[in-house]
C-alpha cells in the first residue's frame, strides 16, 4: 500500500496534496510496525541512496565520496549482500583517495540490476533473468531437479506451494519450507513479496548470498529458469 501511494505521489503532485494524510498515517503505521527495525531502516536508506545516485543518470566522483563515508558510518550492515557488493567496488577509492572512472562504471551497473533507470530509478519489479537482462545474482547455468532439494521464497505466478512440491517431488526432488545450507537451489518466485526490501528479494534471498560469501554451494535461480527445466525437460 505505502509502495502504491509513493508512486501516484510521484506522479501526480495533486494527489500529493489531496492525501497527504492519509499518506501520513500509513507512513506512522509502518514506522511503528515491528518490520521497521533498525536494520531493515538503514537497509531501504541505503537502497534509497543508491537509487538517488543514479537519478539523473551518472554518477561523480564527489557522489562517490560521500557514497564511501555513508557505508562507512553504517558497519551495522555489512552482512547485507548489496552493501557487500558496493563496498568491494570502492576498495580502490580509499587506497587510492581518487575515484577510477571503472568504479563509476562498475557501480551504475551494481545499481542498474535493481532500478529502473527508464523510470526515474524507481525499484525493478520483475524477477525474471533473460538473456537480455542477465542479473548476475541469478545462477544461469545447467541444473537437474532430481536429488537435489530446492526452497521457495515470494509468491509464485503458476503453481500454489503445495503444486510446487508435488511438481518437484514428482521429478525426483525434494523440497523443503526451511532454507538450510543443506538446500541446493532457492527459487525465487515472479510475484515476490510485499514485505521485502526496495532492492532485495527478501531476508531468504539475503541468507543465501551471506551463505554464498562463505563458501556453501547454495544457488539461486528464478522462478522462470525452474519451470522451463521442467517443461523441457522430464
Amino acid at each position: 500500500m505505502l509502495y502504491q501511494l509513493l508512486i501516484k505521489a510521484n506522479a501526480d503532485q495533486n494527489f500529493l496534496k489531496s492525501n497527504r494524510n492519509e499518506l501520513n498515517q500509513v507512513l506512522r503505521g509502518f514506522k511503528r510496525s515491528t518490520y521497521f527495525v533498525s536494520g531493515t531502516a538503514d537497509t531501504q536508506r541505503l537502497h534509497g541512496v543508491l537509487a538517488g545516485l543514479l537519478c539523473d543518470g551518472t554518477i561523480n566522483s564527489r557522489e562517490v565520496f560521500a557514497l564511501k563515508r555513508w557505508l562507512d558510518e553504517h558497519k551495522n550492515l555489512e552482512d547485507d549482500h548489496l552493501f557487500k557488493e558496493i563496498n568491494s567496488l570502492l576498495i580502490t577509492v580509499v587506497k587510492l583517495n581518487k575515484v577510477d572512472p571503472a568504479v563509476i562504471e562498475a557501480l551504475i551497473q551494481a545499481i542498474s540490476k535493481y532500478v529502473d533507470r527508464e523510470n526515474y530509478c524507481l525499484p525493478k519489479q520483475a524477477v525474471t533473468s533473460t538473456s537480455e537482462n542477465i542479473n548476475p545474482d541469478f545462477y544461469q547455468g545447467d541444473f537437474t531437479i532430481k536429488y537435489s532439494t530446492f526452497c521457495l521464497t515470494g509468491a509464485s505466478e503458476q503453481y500454489t506451494k503445495a503444486e510446487w512440491k508435488k511438481v518437484i517431488e514428482e521429478k525426483g526432488g525434494i523440497f523443503t519450507d526451511n532454507l538450510t545450507k543443506k538446500v541446493d537451489y532457492l527459487v525465487v518466485c515472479n510475484k515476490g513479496n510485499p514485505h521485502w526490501a526496495h532492492m532485495s528479494y527478501g531476508r531468504k534471498f539475503e541468507q543465501a548470498k551471506k551463505w554464498q560469501y562463505e563458501g556453501a554451494k547454495i544457488l539461486i535461480i528464478t522462478e522462470d529458469h525452474l519451470l522451463l527445466l521442467i517443461r523441457n525437460k522430464v
